[in-house]
């Protein structure tokens, strides 16, 4: 009751301000002005009292995280721990020494995978697995940040190597590497993830000179249709001879094929050219040279391994 005096006076004043609104214009002023002062002096002290309630009810409760912050760390999940230092010297926990093997890592490499190795391009690269003979030679190599590797024939396994350090057996592409080593063309073998728990990868990166390669198959060089257009025009602007090409079958044309650079059609096979095509299918298809006219229009020759 003592609490809300205040507000009892103050109503008290205001009604009795505004009944002398009529007969005495001064007394009604005073009492508005009272009465305001007192409700508001009432509800200025009722509200530090709750702001020092609730300030004591955190004390009491200890930290408080606010629901409109979702938390997806795992340690602010947790429930708070002390660190060992706050701990009395009679419950300080014992420190675990770990080899390299038992720790769990991943490791991240920044290597830039050249597009040509020995004047061959890229042809080929996987992520693939390999099943380590010796961990802490792997966690060292890749803490030292040694990301090449070379791969050895040793019996039927492709074994992985550091120099004369034996890592590990791949598990996939072994026959691929077998015959890349048995043909001698480049290729490369770098360490991708090394993790002692979820086990170990490698990046295989090969490469061939398909010039070389498919200099024996059957070969055609023939002019395109269909490339005066802006766009077309605009990929020929950028392209090099032996750029390898794609060809891609247009279903909606009878005996249509587009030929395309990463994406964009630069042109279309003649049509003689197009029915062999989708009858048997090309090896390679490169860009062989372009001639340009008086008007600067650019006309593409491709040349087709069959």
């Amino acid at each position: 009751m003592k609490r809300h005096w205040k507000i009892i006076v103050g109503a008290v004043f205001l009604i009795g301000g505004f009944g002398c609104i009529t007969s005495d214009i001064g007394a009604a002023i005073l009492g508005v002005v009272v009465g305001t002062a007192l409700i508001v002096w009432w509800y200025l002290s009722l509200k530090k009292s709750s702001v020092q309630n609730s300030s004591t009810e955190k004390k009491d409760s200890g930290p408080v995280v606010s629901s409109s912050h979702s938390i997806t760390n795992k340690t602010a999940q947790s429930p708070i721990k002390p660190s060992a230092s706050q701990l009395p010297p009679s419950v300080h926990q014992p420190v675990t020494q770990t080899t390299p093997s038992s720790v769990k890592t991943k490791e991240v490499y920044d290597v830039v995978i050249p597009e040509k190795k020995d004047g061959a391009p890229l042809a080929y690269r996987y992520s693939v697995p390999f099943v380590p003979s010796d961990m802490d030679a792997v966690l060292t190599a890749a803490k030292a940040e040694r990301w090449y590797l070379s791969a050895k024939q040793v019996g039927s396994d492709i074994r992985l190597f550091l120099e004369e350090a034996d890592l590990g057996i791949l598990t996939e592409r072994a026959d691929m590497v077998s015959d890349w080593l048995r043909r001698d063309e480049p290729f490369l073998v770098i360490l991708e993830r090394v993790n002692s728990e979820a086990g170990c990868t490698v990046m295989l990166v090969f490469y061939r000179d398909k010039l070389k390669y498919y200099a024996n198959r059957e070969q055609t060089v023939t002019a395109l249709t269909a490339f005066k257009a802006e766009s077309k025009q605009d990929v020929l602007s950028c392209l090099e001879e032996t750029d390898e090409l794609e060809l891609e079958e247009n279903w909606d044309k009878e005996d249509s094929v587009a030929v395309v650079y990463m994406g964009d059609t630069i042109g279309n096979l003649p049509k003689k050219y197009a029915q062999r095509y989708i009858s048997d299918g090309a090896a390679l298809v490169l860009l062989d040279h372009i001639e340009e006219d008086d008007e600067f229009i650019k006309k593409p020759y491709v040349r087709i391994y069959w």
